[in-house]
């Protein structure tokens, strides 16, 4: 999934729209990466690692019973 993020450079004539795609995978990791939201999580009983991990390789689906 991508997100494209717009900011608005000012210019003294004219407004251009600058545009970055930003990998959602990649956003996700980098803010669990930041040694502050992994002190936080960790006070919560989470470990960022673990996280990560969850988000790479994520557990097959179970199956719904009938």
């Amino acid at each position: 999934m991508t997100y494209v993020i717009l900011h608005h450079l000012k210019s003294s004539t004219v407004q251009t729209p600058a545009a970055v795609k930003v990998e959602l995978l990649q956003l996700i990791l980098t803010i669990l990466d930041d040694p502050v939201v992994s002190r936080i999580f960790g006070e919560a009983g989470f470990r960022s690692g673990d996280i990560k991990l969850a988000i790479l390789y994520p557990a097959p689906p179970m199956p719904l019973l009938s």
